[in-house]
């Protein structure tokens, strides 16, 4: 479930930040395919913690939280044709991985940005389908609202989900922590009242996100048991060694065709050939081709001298892949790799 809530976090700090204007017009933004998110999680005690009034010009000042434990924190980006659970979520325009591989498939267009569920590698079936998604919709700006009414099937089709999220865009202003100060913040408040099965509950969620960076920074839940009557509380703040780029998603679709990358024979049993047809472009710069599994661990990694380049499998097991470029240009192409 936090794979999930974490990719709506990230959906609302891209939409809710823009460089103090405090609106934006459009949905279609996202992370580059083949790009990451890496950095730290950080936990505190939620003994006491109060979440604050929203509004304009506001300081909100937690620099006393106390730190329970801090833990790594990695996303990978990547065109959905090239991921296991694509062929459940047509349409869709990102999909994001987590390192437990966890796969969520959103779409993305001018007017909103639509989460279509989840895909767990690991268990080899979608642990979220909606049919009716959950969308948030553009433009959206300081003091608006919206609510949206999602439903589909959990547990890998096992139990019905359904349910009710508001959207406020509620406050900006400073943010200051224990161990760093935001002075360009904006905070969405989200209400959740959802069913799962026989389960179901109230969540309320408050993400702050850095205008300049376009990330979320600081993050509280307040998770709500109806059936079960008991309450559950995070707080988190997340600091980045590396963001992705950003694109539009039109974008975004051609990055190998304007390099002219292939890779043949694919599926391969001992070694396959890549080739780059536009050298032009990039020659001038140094080309590292890495390959990933499932769970999003680095496999294999080489500098590419003189594209055509030989790929050789070797200690990886049979399995499904995926392959990075990456060059002067930062990201230059991405896809999928088979080996039998």
């Amino acid at each position: 479930m936090k794979t999930i809530y974490f990719t709506i976090f990230m959906t609302v700090a891209f939409i809710f930040n823009v460089k103090a204007q405090y609106v934006f017009n459009g949905c279609n933004t996202h992370a580059v395919y083949g790009d990451s998110l890496i950095g730290t999680s950080t936990y505190y005690d939620t003994t006491g913690f109060n979440s604050g009034s929203g509004g304009a010009n506001i300081t909100w000042d937690y620099s006393n939280l106390i730190i329970d434990t801090t833990g790594s924190l990695s996303h990978y980006y990547y065109d959905p044709a090239t991921t296991p659970g694509s062929s459940n979520f047509p349409g869709a325009g990102l999909a994001d991985l987590t390192p437990v591989g966890q796969y969520t498939y959103s779409t993305y267009s001018s007017d909103s940005t639509t989460i279509l569920g989840v895909w767990d590698a690991s268990l080899n079936c979608a642990t979220s389908l909606y049919s009716d998604p959950q969308k948030l919709t553009c433009p959206f700006a300081f003091g608006n609202s919206m609510t949206d009414n999602y439903s589909g099937l959990g547990s890998c089709g096992a139990v019905n989900i359904y349910g009710t999220r508001t959207y406020m865009y509620d406050g900006y202003g400073t943010l200051i922590l224990p161990m760093a100060t935001y002075t360009n913040v904006t905070r969405a408040k989200i209400i959740d009242i959802s069913t799962a099965g026989a389960a179901s509950s109230i969540d309320t969620f408050y993400v702050w996100s850095d205008v300049n960076t376009e990330q979320a920074v600081f993050m509280y839940i307040y998770m709500k048991s109806i059936t079960y009557n008991f309450v559950y509380k995070i707080l988190e703040s997340f600091s980045y060694s590396h963001v992705p780029a950003m694109v539009t998603n039109v974008q975004s679709i051609p990055i190998d065709q304007r390099f002219g990358i292939t890779v043949y024979p694919n599926p391969f049993s001992t070694s396959a050939i890549l080739d780059i047809s536009n050298l032009d472009k990039i020659k001038n710069y140094e080309l590292r081709f890495s390959i990933y599994d499932l769970l999003g661990n680095e496999g294999f990694q080489s500098v590419i001298h003189n594209p055509p380049f030989e790929i050789n499998r070797g200690n990886l097991p049979n399995g499904m892949y995926f392959y990075k470029i990456s060059g002067g240009q930062g990201i230059i192409g991405t896809g999928k790799l088979v080996i039998q």
